[in-house]
């Protein structure tokens, strides 16, 4: 079982001290990367790293784009504020890039869910403020979960591995952090992995799924800022699972929630109704799908329906008050 310290604070930050967390803030309104106080020109797209070449490859498609979530990124420092403010605490998990949320109200375990971000990165840190820090206030256990780009992880989004995902959820258990098995939630890349690996897991792990503007089917490689890669996006059991493979969230037992605007020009809103036909022609029928009038990227009133939605599916699912 975990040991239960203070709420943390910024000069102890962190619950337990599993290890300390490099701050490295990304504000693109400034122009900058900050490692260890150095600064990298705005003109050098890679040396940005993948955050920013991600989002400028998706600017092509709509100016409006540049904004895939409401702010900018997160910074360490805001990320721990917000944590504090919040009563959570931050556990840093065996896992590169990643954050462990937990409320701070005395209980040993909570239910508990694994969040993963987009395509711009754990580094933003957005998962972790939109989603993580807000769900852990309620009374969940929140493992942002990052999968690419940071050190012993794939630079690029090819062939990144299922099994990280089931390593999360094991190490959660095992830790005494949840008793029951986790819920998943991921947003637009990150919402089609969750899918991935919802269709692998198949209820052993996992026991529900919420999923924002997801692909369709198992996407290609992705190779910020512009390419496609020759390789899949994904893999399971060390083997590439090839573009176009039917997502078959009908093996997958747990509730459903798709959450996807009407109007998304990057994720198209067909591709959630073809799962949700797809799943009820299988015969599942715990599966939601909530849409509303708008885009691919957050606005005020987008985002607060998405976590609205999610908030609400994750309590009743695990029976949370």
């Amino acid at each position: 079982m975990p040991t239960f310290g203070p709420r943390p604070s910024p000069r102890t930050p962190f619950r337990n001290g599993e290890s300390d967390l490099p701050f490295k803030p990304f504000n693109p309104c400034v122009g900058r990367v900050m490692a260890n106080r150095t600064r990298v020109p705005l003109r050098s797209v890679r040396a940005l790293g993948r955050i920013t070449a991600a989002i400028l490859c998706i600017a092509c498609v709509t100016p409006a784009a540049a904004h895939h979530y409401i702010d900018d990124a997160i910074s360490e420092t805001e990320l721990l504020q917000q944590a504090q403010d919040s009563n959570v605490a931050v556990v840093i998990p065996p896992f590169a890039g990643s954050h462990l949320y937990v409320p701070n109200d005395g209980a040993s375990t909570h239910p508990a869910i694994v969040a993963l971000d987009g395509a711009a990165g754990g580094e933003t840190n957005w998962i972790d403020s939109g989603f993580a820090i807000r769900l852990a206030a309620q009374g969940f256990a929140v493992l942002a979960l990052d999968y690419y780009h940071n050190p012993g992880l794939p630079k690029d989004l090819v062939m990144i591995a299922v099994e990280r995902a089931f390593s999360g959820a094991d190490w959660l258990t095992a830790k005494g952090y949840t008793t029951t098995k986790p819920g998943l939630f991921g947003i637009s890349f990150g919402a089609t992995y969750a899918l991935v690996i919802a269709t692998k897991d198949r209820g052993r792990r996992f026991s529900a799924l919420a999923a924002y503007a997801p692909h369709g089917r198992a996407p290609a490689g992705f190779v910020p800022p512009y390419g496609i890669a020759a390789k899949p996006a994904f893999k399971f059991r060390n083997k590439g699972i090839p573009s176009g493979t039917v997502l078959e969230m009908w093996r997958f037992p747990g509730p459903v929630l798709l959450v996807h605007g009407r109007k998304d020009n990057l994720n198209p809103y067909r591709n959630s109704t073809l799962l949700m036909r797809e799943m009820r022609q299988r015969g599942k029928t715990n599966m939601r799908l909530k849409s509303f009038n708008g885009a691919h990227w957050f606005t005020a009133a987008s985002y607060s329906l998405t976590y609205s939605a999610v908030e609400t599916f994750f309590k009743t699912h695990f029976g949370v008050p």
